[in-house]
């Protein structure tokens, strides 16, 4: 199955996300998070009509090298391997449904999975779920 290309257009904006700083289980190698700083969602990618639902914290991971990776927020030494210190990086801690966790953990279309459901803004879902449409269910117009 193709991987999705994701653009800096479909990366999650910050603004009124607290900052908070990660606490490690361990050492980080040769500081590689020097560059990143940690949000905690407060709202913008968890709606209300998900409140019933058993979540996962997890940890969204971007780069501004095109680096996406979500990983449960216990394991946050998984980070350790997509983070390098000198490229500037943002880390969301947010709840995700449990029910779709192992959707989006998935290595080839999970995080465009993710996107498509959690990003704050409604143009960039759509336009990540239009993507996705494309590859779960070609037209025959689109066929090479």
């Amino acid at each position: 199955m193709p991987k999705i290309n994701i653009e800096e257009r479909f990366i999650i904006p910050t603004n009124h996300m607290k900052e908070f700083a990660p606490l490690l289980y361990r050492y980080a190698p040769e500081d590689c998070f020097r560059l990143t700083k940690f949000y905690d969602d407060c709202g913008q990618m968890f709606w209300p009509h998900d409140k019933h639902l058993r979540t996962v914290r997890c940890l969204f991971l971007q780069t501004g090298q095109g680096e996406f990776k979500l990983v449960v927020a216990e394991d946050i030494e998984k980070l350790f391997d997509y983070s390098d210190k000198n490229i500037p990086a943002t880390c969301i801690r947010c709840d995700v449904p449990a029910n779709e966790l192992a959707n989006f953990m998935e290595p080839e279309l999970g995080i465009a999975s993710f996107i498509s459901v959690r990003h704050p803004h409604h143009n960039q879902r759509v336009e990540m779920l239009c993507m996705l449409a494309d590859i779960y269910f070609p037209s025959k117009d689109n066929a090479a």
